[in-house]
């Protein structure tokens, strides 16, 4: 047993035309309200009746090959554990919310982790990748930034952000110091950035930490792009494919899975375009997936234009419904591709990592499905709308 971490105990042609025009839509920071030029996101009121019935069930991104639902074994006792770790912080505004996702993330998209530790410590990080999200880009506010102790002057300017995030990846990779006095923020990266290190070796976790500072860094620059009107990673999909696939933390991910099994890729491996192409694939097919999963929350909600869907009904203007129906084959096209890849690593040093990748590829969409992040009762999708589902039990399609 490892030792205990310590920071925690239909049709697409009969689909409806709906319209979906360009508007002017205002966009909130703590320094002011900017204007820029996006779709207008659909919301559950704005469709015909009978929509439910254009779309696609989201199980049907569950193509064959794909892994049935699963679950790590560990994830009840890991899921005390994380209540415990909130408790400690006397209950900090959506800290729970976070680690219920980073824990139903982690516990689907890694069913077959080795340990409890390991469970809980990459839970914890997937919880610090959502928070930030939720900080900087998502839902940014006032109250909330003040508990995680983050001054209003690192937030609202791009560079500001991009930098502030520079500062806590470095105290996430041990390589500074947190501040003195510490905020609440920079004591959760140190002590997730510590266990991780601790349980896994110096030469991973140089490079998950690298696919961290990818991640945050991509957030920053589409986040500058739509701040400063430029839209240019939204003029065609594929531009917008290689913007999401470091905006989604798809090599994050990928890293993950290697720390998962406490087992690591050589890197006379990480080069050849085997596994190059692998990645680029995967974390493409990552962001997809959550792109029609997180619909409703970050395009709906929160106005946010980078998302699959929005490109492709600006892109094609193409009615909603059927615009899904692309997101969704498109989708698939590339979790194919992932599938193709498995029969090519047969028999090769390779072989259980890419089929750990699939595993993680079909629990994001059991994630995105039936966890809490991305539920909404007024949801477009129908099987996102009840609020009192388990996210440990997969709906039916």
């Amino acid at each position: 047993m490892e030792q205990a971490l310590s920071l925690f105990s239909g049709a697409v042609q009969n689909a409806p035309a709906v319209e979906v025009p360009a508007k002017d839509a205002p966009v909130h920071h703590l320094n002011g309200t900017k204007t820029m030029k996006l779709m207008d996101p659909i919301s559950l009121a704005k469709l015909v009746s009978n929509v439910d019935d254009r779309l696609p069930p989201l199980l049907s991104m569950i193509i064959d090959g794909l892994p049935p639902f699963q679950i790590a074994k560990y994830v009840d006792e890991a899921e005390k554990r994380m209540h415990q770790y909130v408790e400690r912080f006397n209950n900090v505004h959506s800290l729970d919310s976070c680690c219920i996702a980073g824990l139903s993330v982690a516990s689907y998209l890694h069913p077959g982790i080795i340990s409890l530790d390991r469970l809980v410590a990459m839970s914890f990080n997937y919880t610090l990748l959502f928070l930030l999200d939720d900080l900087f880009f998502d839902t940014p506010n006032e109250f909330r930034l003040d508990q995680y102790g983050v001054t209003q002057s690192a937030c609202g300017d791009p560079q500001k952000v991009k930098e502030y995030l520079d500062h806590l990846d470095a105290v996430f990779s041990q390589q500074v110091q947190p501040s003195t006095p510490t905020p609440l923020i920079e004591t959760l990266m140190k002590e997730s950035g510590r266990d991780l290190l601790r349980l896994s070796n110096p030469e991973w976790f140089r490079i998950h930490t690298a696919n961290i500072v990818e991640h945050h860094h991509s957030g920053a620059s589409s986040y500058a792009d739509i701040v400063e009107g430029h839209n240019t990673c939204f003029k065609d999909v594929e531009s917008y494919a290689v913007m999401r696939a470091a905006n989604v933390g798809g090599k994050f991910v990928q890293s993950a899975i290697e720390f998962a099994n406490d087992s690591y890729i050589p890197s006379s491996l990480r080069t050849t375009p085997y596994f190059e192409n692998l990645t680029k694939i995967t974390s493409i097919q990552i962001g997809f997936a959550n792109d029609v999963l997180s619909y409703h929350k970050e395009s709906s909600i929160e106005q946010n234009p980078r998302n699959l869907i929005t490109v492709l009904m600006e892109c094609e203007g193409k009615p909603f419904a059927q615009t899904v129906h692309m997101a969704m084959d498109l989708t698939n096209t590339y979790t194919r591709a992932i599938l193709d890849l498995e029969a090519e690593a047969l028999n090769s040093p390779l072989q259980k990592h890419v089929h750990d990748v699939i595993d993680a590829v079909a629990g994001n969409i059991y994630f995105g499905i039936v966890d809490y992040r991305y539920r909404h009762p007024n949801s477009v999708f129908p099987e996102q709308r009840d609020m009192t589902y388990s996210w440990k039990t997969l709906p039916l399609a």
